[in-house]
């Protein structure tokens, strides 16, 4: 991923970077984050992601040919979901994040019926 352009990152876009990291994890492989300015570097860490995330100079070279856009949905369903995962990702990543974000994880898995239930409403 390559932060070069980006001076500032929210939590939530963390998280959502964090989600597919834990998987990469899982699987042998390891997310890389480049350019990264020194604030960014600053969120990264204190969230605990900088043993999740690899920091490099470059991005690596990738194929365009194989990135999907994004699943399309309701917006306001698309983010409550998003803002879900994406703190709860940060909780997976670092126990410390619980003082930040468990009542926001525990309000919005309240407030967020997930899209494989959606159809039962």
């Amino acid at each position: 991923m390559d932060l070069a352009e980006c001076t500032y990152l929210d939590s939530t876009f963390l998280g959502t970077l964090a989600g597919p990291a834990l998987k990469l994890r899982k699987k042998g492989g390891v997310l890389q984050v480049a350019g990264s300015s020194r604030r960014v570097l600053e969120s990264i860490r204190t969230l605990g992601l900088d043993r999740l995330f690899e920091c490099v100079e470059n991005v690596a070279p990738y194929d365009a040919a194989d990135l999907r856009p994004l699943e399309s949905g309701s917006h306001k369903e698309m983010t409550g979901e998003l803002l879900l995962q994406a703190h709860r990702s940060l909780l997976e990543c670092d126990p410390r994040n619980a003082p930040k974000f468990q009542d926001l994880v525990t309000y919005l898995g309240a407030e967020v019926v997930p899209a494989d239930r959606r159809e039962a409403h």
